[in-house]
């Protein structure tokens, strides 16, 4: 049977131009998509652009432009650095793209839904603009994110949540016997002590 490959970049933010972490992540990929196909194997590589967040909205009314123009001129300059690089990605998805993203997205809330994966609920905590999620006390250094060296903002609004306790057992599980395979090795003993420690549901949704 002939291999099946599949390969997908990080999806940047839209909310500056891209960087040279842009260039060093499309280029690896691109380096391991053309192997691949050189060894015959069925290759797909996907990339994209995240262009939703607070973080955009901000950087948007920064530049004073709606946050849709505002991702429009990012996307461009990306997919502009990817021809001059020569990245050979077979697609590139935007998530504001209401034909192509937004339907398989909302096919996939509706079975979670189903499942009972999802639920609302009320809640307060410290948030970090640049993650654009959710952190801890624990994960603060002298009271700032240790990724953006900023203090978190106290948040308090409704959200929908995803049910992660429920799969704690199975998570553990499929770590031990290894049914999924996680590189560099090393890091499973780090995600089994953290699942081990119990996970918590996480937020879901952004209002």
């Amino acid at each position: 049977m002939e291999e099946k490959f599949y390969i997908t970049t990080a999806i940047p933010y839209a909310n500056a131009n891209p960087h040279m972490g842009h260039a060093y992540e499309a280029v690896l990929a691109d380096t391991v998509a053309r192997y691949k196909r050189m060894r015959e194997a069925e290759t797909f590589f996907l990339s994209g652009s995240a262009e939703h967040g607070e973080k955009i909205i901000r950087a948007a009314k920064k530049a004073d432009m709606s946050p849709q123009s505002f991702a429009d001129k990012n996307v461009k300059e990306l997919l502009d650095l990817y021809k001059k690089l020569n990245i050979s990605n077979d697609d590139f998805i935007r998530n504001s793209d209401k034909k192509r993203h937004w339907p398989g997205a909302q096919h996939l809330w509706a079975k979670l839904v189903q499942a009972g994966d999802i639920y609302k609920k009320a809640y307060k905590g410290l948030y970090c603009v640049g993650c654009e999620k959710f952190i801890t006390e624990k994960d603060l250094v002298n009271g700032k994110c240790p990724d953006h060296d900023k203090e978190p903002e106290t948040v308090e609004e409704k959200n929908y949540f995803f049910r992660l306790s429920k799969y704690q057992d199975k998570i553990i599980s499929m770590l031990k016997n290894q049914d999924i395979a996680i590189l560099p090795k090393h890091r499973v003993k780090e995600l089994l002590s953290f699942a081990e420690n119990g996970l918590e549901d996480i937020s879901f949704s952004r209002p």
